[in-house]
């Protein structure tokens, strides 16, 4: 299974959502604790949409966002496989 980040554990979260609420989503539906520690550290306090939590949580250098788009397993163009 891919590592989701913390979506795996923010189904359920209805937008506009504040912090608090994507704190408790991701509790009731079992996050991590170190994952729920990363969470509280995102900057912002309200989101208007699941672009706007993705924006904040990329930007805070926490979680990487979805993976969307391509599913080339190549990687980068030019990496050689290790």
């Amino acid at each position: 299974m891919l590592d989701d980040g913390p979506w795996a554990y923010l189904n359920g979260l209805d937008y506009p959502a504040t912090k608090l609420d994507v704190i408790a989503i991701a509790e009731s539906n079992g996050v991590p604790q170190p994952m729920l520690e990363q969470l509280q550290t995102i900057p912002a306090e309200q989101f208007e949409s699941e672009h706007a939590l993705q924006g904040a949580l990329y930007s805070a250098d926490k979680y990487k966002a979805p993976r969307t788009g391509s599913s080339d397993p190549s990687g980068p163009a030019g990496a050689t496989p290790g």
